[in-house]
């Protein structure tokens, strides 16, 4: 899967903070998470406050930083949390790590797993991480992807339906060095709007009013899913509202039943007439 290259950059970026901040920890034991974050259906904004917890014991805090502009889902944190060597009733191994975000407590759990060193080679130790996404609220289905096909222009409209509901509406993002569009959207859950995303639902997407051709099922609170804008043929005219076509045998009917209504109205006329002659 070909990643978008501010995605890249961004990533490099988070790498290196990460780095620093785990340098002075190299030579214990930590478990790192990082994710998106969602207050209330909406992509949470840089600066949010996230704090990681096990059991009762606050082991680890940070503040959320922007988010790859590809995905664009308002900010992404990164925790690194210590072990109980490190810092007394924090991280054992498979101990459950609890998360809230401006002081909320967030959705679900994670377990606290020692990070394997990602390059045996390296003089500085970075560690792997967890993909966790923190939810604050109603569940989400944020959904983010390249759009291929029929290529829409930046900022066209895209709408995400459950059944006849529309349950979230996004933006086309700037093509990407390769010439490919990038779509990101956030699909509210049953649970914030009647009639909306629950697990195990179809969701539609629709680009500029035209529907795409993946099928999406919701079951990830965010992933990316590249979908196919089918290409209109040139000169192909715009759809046209049906009409409606006759039976020739109702046309006849039809047509008696007309005569006899005028041969009343003027059966009735004439007798009103002679009424007012008399």
């Amino acid at each position: 899967m070909r990643i978008p290259t501010q995605l890249l950059v961004a990533s490099l970026a988070g790498a290196l903070a990460l780095l620093l901040g785990s340098a002075s920890q190299a030579a214990t034991a930590v478990s790192v998470f990082r994710g998106a974050v969602f207050i209330e259906s909406t992509g949470a904004p840089v600066g949010t406050q996230v704090e990681a917890l096990v059991g009762a014991n606050l082991c680890a805090q940070s503040k959320t930083v922007p988010s790859p502009v590809d995905t664009g889902f308002g900010s992404i944190y990164s925790l690194v949390v210590p072990s109980a060597n490190e810092k007394p009733g924090c991280g054992t191994e498979g101990a459950k790590v609890t998360f809230r975000v401006n002081g909320r407590t967030a959705n679900g759990s994670s377990e606290w797993h020692a990070s394997q060193q990602s390059d045996a080679t390296a003089r500085i130790p970075v560690p792997d991480y967890q993909t966790f996404d923190l939810v604050v609220g109603p569940p989400v289905f944020a959904l983010a992807g390249f759009v291929k096909g029929a290529n829409p222009p930046p900022n066209s409209r895209i709408q995400a339906f459950v059944g006849n509901t529309e349950c979230g509406s996004g933006e086309i993002l700037p093509k990407d060095p390769q010439g490919d569009a990038w779509y990101r959207i956030v699909v509210k859950s049953d649970a914030a709007t009647k009639g909306c995303a629950a697990a195990g639902s179809d969701i539609r997407l629709l680009i500029n009013g035209q529907a795409v051709a993946e099928r999406i099922t919701a079951d990830a609170t965010l992933r990316q899913v590249d979908v196919t804008l089918p290409l209109r043929s040139p000169g192909t005219p715009p759809p046209q509202a049906s009409r409606t076509h006759w039976h020739p045998a109702t046309l006849v009917l039809a047509g008696l039943v007309s005569a006899l209504m005028i041969a009343v109205a003027a059966a009735l006329f004439m007798r009103l007439r002679q009424h007012d002659s008399v």
